[in-house]
């Protein structure tokens, strides 16, 4: 069954009360439409202005250097209650032993990116960013509410993780997961996983590209990772569930997946077919298509041309054969 996952990615709604930080990532933003030496100063600017915010926003807030990551969680927050696998509150759990438990599953999921990207050491993409070797900061909440009000979102909204501008925020994963006394139980702490490794993809690809990923392809590539950290295979029923749903032009789905999705099973939807579109590549591309794109991003191709060389033909051409695939899935046989 895949994973549902539900997250941000330069959300339609910023974190409120960045003020002039909002500048700052906008001016990036703006000189990605210039030269790729420009593109490369515009991905540090917003990398630079999410460092900002975080230190802005969450000044009051504990910072604990765990296994390498830095992680930034409420000070004053009493302990989240864990629940058992009924629903009912179990044991309570500090945000800073929860803490130890986001840098685990961000370990682990760091280490296999080359694999779950399909981003190798050897790819044009690999390895840029303003630091070698720098790693995202992770944000812990309380809990869903509490990330909600941070980004903006509706009240009733609820995710599992989001990234942002170098930023991952998770809500503390007692309130969402199981554990007992020494942690998380082995199926909640493999969804934690699947959940970083989707977060990591984001931010992954995003150093990568210099934050040009189409946002359609970006989800579809994070939910694939999330699927191979946890060994799930993209199987005859998940094929069938995309046709189900019904194929929509790229260009709606990608707008669906940046906040514009009518309502949430629209939005699962939209993950659904950035999925299955995947899928299709894999099928249809030749080997290490992820590389050639992200090199070509980073190079400064417009968005067609990278898709062309990633793919061996206009995407507007892998744009019908998907279609054409997902309806050929809903036909009598």
């Amino acid at each position: 069954m895949l994973i549902r996952q539900l997250d941000a990615v330069f959300p339609a709604r910023r974190p409120a009360r960045r003020g002039w930080l909002v500048a700052l990532v906008a001016i990036g933003v703006l000189l990605t439409a210039a030269l790729p030496p420009a593109r490369a100063v515009s991905w540090r600017l917003a990398a630079a202005g999410g460092e900002a915010y975080c230190r802005w926003a969450y000044r009051h807030w504990s910072r604990a250097e765990v296994a390498g990551w830095q992680v930034v969680y409420p000070a004053t927050a009493p302990a989240a209650l864990s629940h058992d696998a009924w629903g009912r509150p179990s044991l309570a759990h500090s945000l800073a032993a929860q803490a130890g438990w986001l840098a685990a599953a961000a370990t682990a999921a760091a280490d296999r990116l080359p694999e779950l990207t399909g981003l190798t050491r050897a790819s044009p993409g690999w390895g840029v960013g303003p630091v070698a070797g720098a790693r995202p900061r992770l944000v812990l909440y309380t809990g869903a509410a509490q990330m909600a009000a941070a980004w903006g979102w509706p009240a009733g909204q609820r995710a599992e993780g989001v990234y942002w501008a170098g930023l991952i925020g998770v809500p503390a994963p007692t309130t969402w997961l199981s554990a007992d006394d020494g942690g998380l139980v082995p199926a909640a702490a493999e969804r934690l996983l699947a959940t970083l490794a989707h977060e990591l993809t984001h931010w992954h690809l995003d150093r990568a590209t210099h934050g040009r990923m189409p946002r359609w392809l970006g989800e579809g590539l994070a939910v694939r990772a999330e699927e191979r950290a946890v060994g799930l295979e993209w199987g005859p029923d998940r094929v069938a569930a995309a046709a189900a749903a019904g194929a929509a032009p790229i260009d709606t789905v990608g707008r669906w997946l940046a906040g514009a999705a009518p309502d949430a099973a629209t939005a699962d939807r939209a993950y659904l077919l950035a999925r299955s579109l995947v899928a299709y590549v894999d099928r249809t591309a030749a080997a290490g298509w992820e590389g050639r794109l992200g090199g070509a991003l980073r190079a400064g191709r417009p968005i067609a041309a990278a898709l062309r060389e990633a793919f061996g033909r206009d995407y507007r051409a892998v744009e019908a054969g998907w279609q054409e695939w997902l309806r050929s899935k809903t036909k009598p046989h």
